[in-house]
Formats: structure tokens, C-alpha cells, sequence
């Protein structure tokens, strides 16, 4: 049994890099392509991103870092909300949208148990991504074709099922899937050309690829 259980585990960490070897300049063009790689893009790159619902609890705190917060360039700060439908206020989310903030996808529902959204099917995703989406464009009054990022609840993600129905609705990157074997140094956003390249810390991840979708690997401190 101990023979078996090691040749499964060298197995998978084979698969893994083999995954990680076959993407190379030659398969995977820049700038519509990217491999996993630990290279600055040429410049620092924080990512400044909350996840919930919008209220007029938190609005507030958002309004202070973005009054507060200013680029070396002189520009003002941006950030990213990921959105689920509960209290949410469409009309707050909107004064941030215009306040040049990126907003996205968090789901309709965000129900629990946690562990049920491992097992969502293509349709069910469809519904959540897609139900928030319309729904940030009906009330908030946000162009669907500018929200274009999503973020499982409680970052879990039903592996190619999530990403199917991400595709289907032209989503362009996910920000769901923490790392805590490439932090020092970290790993930068990456398509899924070539797969899921980083290692999986809350399975399912996928295991197919989609050209054109990024995900953006989050760093577990």
C-alpha cells in the first residue's frame, strides 16, 4: 500500500510540472498569452481588492483609502469589488464604478454551506456569475462588457465547471486560488493557456485549459 500511495504521489507532482514545463514562449505568445513565471512585469503591481456586498457601512472606509491612497504617478488609487447580490446598494456600487473602480463578480447567492459550491455544475455557475452580472448592468448601470473578473465565494470553485461557465459568459480572469508554495517569489498573474500551473490549495482546480483567462494567484501571508 505505501508503494502505491508514493508511486499516486510522484505521479501528481510529475503531472504537475509537466503542466508547468510545456508552457514556453513558443506556445504561449505575450501579451494575449502569459506562463506561470516569478519576473516582474517591470513594475511594482499591488492589488488592492475586497470582496461582499457594497453598504453604506462600508462605503465610507472604501471612499477614505481612495481619497487617501495615491500612486507614485501622481494617479489616483483604484480598486476591485467583487460583488454578491445580498445588501448590496447597486447605487453606491455605481458612485464607485464612477469613481474609476474595477467592479466584478462574487456570485448571486453566496450560500452556505461553503463546501457546496465544490460541487456547482456548469448551469449553477452560470446562473451566479451570470445572475450578478446582469445585475451589477440592470441597477448599477455598469456596462456588462466591463465586468469581466470573478471570484468564487469563500474561494471555492468547482474546478472546470466554474471556468466552463467563465468562458461561456466571456469572463477574462479569476482571482480565487491562494498559493502558499510561490510567495517569496511570488507568482504573477498567468493564462490558462497551457492549464492550471500553480499547486492546488482548495481543490477542485481545473485541469483543462482556457485560452484568453487569467487567473491571478492570491499570496497566502
Amino acid at each position: 500500500m505505501q508503494r502505491i500511495l508514493a508511486v499516486i504521489f510522484f505521479l501528481v507532482v510529475f503531472l504537475q510540472h509537466q503542466s508547468q514545463a510545456q508552457c514556453n514562449s513558443t506556445n504561449c505568445v505575450e501579451p494575449a498569452c502569459k506562463c506561470m513565471n516569478t519576473s516582474p512585469p517591470g513594475a511594482q503591481l499591488v492589488f488592492l481588492a475586497f470582496d461582499g456586498a457594497i453598504t453604506v457601512t462600508n462605503y465610507s472606509n472604501y471612499t477614505f483609502l481612495l481619497n487617501n491612497i495615491i500612486n507614485p504617478n501622481g494617479c489616483p488609487s483604484g480598486m476591485t469589488f467583487f460583488v454578491y447580490h445580498e445588501y448590496n446598494d447597486y447605487t453606491l456600487t455605481h458612485s464607485l464604478y464612477f469613481k474609476r473602480n474595477e467592479i466584478s463578480t462574487h456570485s448571486m447567492s453566496h450560500s452556505t454551506p461553503s463546501s457546496d459550491w465544490a460541487y456547482k455544475s456548469v448551469s449553477e455557475w452560470t446562473d451566479e456569475i451570470g445572475g450578478i452580472q446582469e445585475a451589477l448592468a440592470k441597477f448599477a448601470n455598469i456596462p456588462k462588457a466591463e465586468i469581466w473578473g470573478a471570484r468564487a465565494p469563500f474561494l471555492q470553485s468547482s474546478g472546470d465547471d466554474t471556468f466552463t461557465a467563465m468562458k461561456n459568459l466571456g469572463m477574462y480572469y479569476d482571482c480565487s486560488f491562494p498559493t502558499t508554495e510561490n510567495t517569496n517569489p511570488p507568482i504573477w498573474p498567468y493564462t490558462l493557456d497551457q492549464g492550471f500551473q500553480h499547486e492546488c490549495t482548495i481543490p477542485p482546480c481545473p485541469k483543462d485549459k482556457y485560452p484568453g483567462i487569467w487567473t491571478v494567484p492570491m499570496m497566502a501571508v
